[in-house]
Order: structure tokens, then sequence, then C-alpha cells
């Protein structure tokens, strides 16, 4: 009759003729016993013991942003991995140039201050050829940011950032190996690559600053994170970190057969002694942890990292032959001069007929070519001040004639919003 059972707490303060009294001396205490209930209760008492007490929002590139309601334990379970994996120390001091009540600012700066203390330097706003004096004048060490702010700096050589920075960390978007080996080869330091998301906290991490960045290579699995990938090819992430999914399934070992007939294959370490109860801050978070499906597509290397294949269900078909933006997109990445791009499917929903569209000038503000209607095109917007021309001339090299783009949108500097991500529904109307 869907009834369930509880321990009700009952706080008891002992009379001078009480029976029972505790082995120990108190003036009160709490006594446990089993009622029966119903499911309205039991989900009543259940809501009160998960109280969020944080809505993370998304960062809204794609659509209006979702609310993500997280625990401290989710917090402090992120925190904690970041912490771990990325070798982040309490002397350590965090430059923030990015927003810190984004997940990334909240993952990699905001919880390592309070789990241990790790000293922030906030500016109040991102100016790059401030930001290498500020570095010196507050001998910050670790500079997590975006790859727009690391290809703004990879160009300014005075002042030289490392010493005193030890630490560059990219994520919030795919970072090219050209934006890494620039920043490299002016400043000395390999920029690290950082693979998460909102709903599930920090995800992969490339440790070294040498991952295939041309090949969307990403990171093995952060401590305490289990990846794999599903059935349909979909990237799934476990650990306490993860707010929103299903609890995942009761695994006996680390290894690949006992996880659920979903998963093809399953990389990542668990967390120190017991991937089911870590310890986090100075308490002990309980239970399984949750297991989230993401919307990136995704497969290992060799080398036991994993490689992001793009986002599942937008693949165009061209003469139906199936291509994947994310491909495009890294090939685009891979060209000199390229600083950032968004390649995606423009359906489009009238025929027009304009000289000058796709045009070959990044100045022109015409947008892409549109054809009939309900016909679906490749589209990519690039920041670049080189032509349409070099462009396809530069990607033919690597990519088959039909996988190129047939809509074009070429500017010095796309549109972004207010966390530094582009903004995509801005390009997809200048496109469409």
């Amino acid at each position: 009759a869907g009834a369930h059972w509880l321990w009700e707490a009952i706080h008891v303060t002992p009379g001078p003729n009480a029976e029972t009294v505790p082995a120990y001396e108190c003036e009160s205490y709490l006594q446990f016993r089993l009622v029966r209930t119903s499911n309205a209760v039991r989900k009543r008492v259940t809501a009160r013991q998960a109280r969020p007490v944080l809505v993370k929002l998304t960062s809204g590139s794609t659509g209006v942003p979702k609310q993500i309601p997280c625990t401290a334990g989710h917090m402090l379970a992120d925190g904690r991995n970041i912490i771990s994996t990325m070798e982040i120390r309490p002397d350590d001091i965090n430059m923030a140039v990015i927003p810190l009540g984004h997940s990334y600012g909240l993952g990699n700066l905001v919880m390592p201050l309070l789990i241990q203390g790790t000293a922030v330097v906030v500016s109040r706003e991102f100016v790059p050829r401030q930001l290498g004096f500020w570095i010196h004048r507050y001998r910050a060490t670790v500079l997590p940011a975006v790859p727009a702010i690391f290809r703004a700096l990879a160009v300014l050589s005075d002042p030289c950032l490392a010493p005193p920075l030890r630490l560059a960390i990219s994520a919030g978007g795919p970072l090219s190996a050209a934006i890494r080996d620039a920043f490299a080869a002016t400043h000395g330091i390999q920029i690290h690559n950082f693979y998460g998301s909102s709903e599930s906290g920090g995800i992969c991490y490339d440790r070294t600053g040498q991952a295939a960045l041309a090949e969307g290579v990403a990171g093995a699995p952060l401590h305490g994170v289990r990846v794999s990938v599903s059935a349909t090819g979909r990237i799934v992430v476990e650990s306490h970190a993860v707010a929103v999914g299903r609890q995942a399934p009761i695994r006996l070992s680390n290894s690949t057969e006992d996880t659920a007939p979903l998963d093809i294959k399953l990389r990542g370490e668990a967390a120190p002694a017991n991937l089911y109860s870590i310890h986090i801050g100075d308490g002990l978070s309980h239970g399984r942890p949750k297991r989230y499906v993401l919307p990136d597509l995704g497969a290992w290397t060799d080398a036991g990292e994993m490689r992001i294949l793009g986002r599942a269900g937008s693949v165009a078909n061209v003469g139906g032959k199936k291509v994947h933006p994310a491909e495009v997109e890294r090939a685009l990445r891979a060209i000199p001069g390229v600083g950032d791009c968004w390649v995606g499917l423009l359906r489009l929903v009238a025929k027009t007929a304009a000289p000058g569209l796709d045009s070959a000038k990044p100045s022109d503000p015409t947008p892409a070519t549109q054809t009939l209607s309900g016909d679906t095109r490749l589209a990519a917007a690039v920041e670049t001040n080189l032509t349409r021309t070099e462009l396809e001339h530069a990607m033919a090299a690597k990519l088959a004639e039909w996988k190129l783009p047939k809509a074009w949108l070429l500017r010095p500097l796309l549109p972004r919003n207010s966390r530094g991500k582009l903004d995509v529904p801005a390009i997809s109307r200048e496109l469409s």
C-alpha cells in the first residue's frame, strides 16, 4: 500500500522516576524508534534532509540558463575532486578573471578557498595588459580562465607570467592547440584542458598539458569521478558531485565487468577508501553517487583519455553522408589565424538570393546564404581576419569537400555572453 518504515528521533528528558536511563550521564538524549509511514510523508522527510543550499545557473550559451539545485555535499565533493586532481595547494593564490557564480568559478575558486583556505585575487574586469602585472603584484600561482583570455595573453610577452604562475587551466569551451602552443612559447607554461558540466561538476582533466587537442581529447577522469561511454556513444559520469541524475548502480569492485549493461567501457579512479562513503570537509558523505548522461558524444583513446566527438543529435546529412559539426570545428581551430569558432546546423526558413552573402571579407556584416525552406546546411562562425577562400583552402587538406560549411559568418570578434562564452543564439540569428 506504499507504506515505508522510517527511523523517528524523539528528544527525551529523563524524569526522576525514569525506568530506562542511558549508560552515559546526560540531561537529555535522542531515542530512535521504527514507525510505519506513507510515501507522502517519506518524500517530505527526504526533501527536508536533502534541502539545496545553492542553485547553479548554466551559462545559457545555447538558450535560457537552467537551474541546478546543489547540496553542500555536491559542492564539497566537486571541490575535493578538483583540488586533488589539479594539485591545488593551500598556499597557492588563485587569480580570478572568470565569474565566481558559474560552475567553473565555484569549483576552482570558491571551493578551494572554503575547503583549504586557498586565497583568491579577484579582478574587477578583464584587462589583458593589466592581468600580467596583477599576477606579479599579488604573486598569483594558479590561473583558471577560458580560451579567449589565454588567446589574448599569448600575444603579450611583457611581463612573462611564469614565475610566479605555475598552473594555467582552461575550461568553458574547446581549447585549440594553436592557443596552447602560443601561450607556452610566450610564457613558458603549458595550459591544462579541463572538461566538466554544471550538472556534474568536473569530469576530465589534462594532467600533462600535452593532450591531442586537435583530436578533441579532453583528458582523463578526475579523482573520485567515474566516466563511461553508453551504448549510444554518450558520455556518462558518476560521482558524489553530480547534482542532477539517477543514483549509480551498486558496484562491488572497480572492474569494468561490474558495470551496468549500458556501459561499454569504464574509466576513472574511485575516491579514497570507499567509492560510496567519501570524506568531504569535516563530514562524511554517505550513499551511492549519482549518474548523469551528458549530451556529448565521446570515445576513449588508447591512453585512457576521453575524446569529445560533439553533441548527440547534431549531425548534418550532406547528400546522404553524415558529418559532425565538432569534426569541422577541430579542423577550423587548427588553422593559424583562427581565434575561435562555432559550427552547427542551420535550418533555413526562406529562399533569398542576395549577392554578397557568404562574404569573403570578415568586415562584411551580411549573414550567410539561405536556401529553400526546411533545408539544413552546415554553418560556421569564425573569429578571424582570413577570407572564406583562405579558410576553405586550408580545410581542404584535412576534410573532404562535402564536409565544408555552406554558410559562413566571418568576424574579427564574435558575440559573447557575460561569461566569455560564444553567444550561440546571437550567432545563429546572424547566420539565419
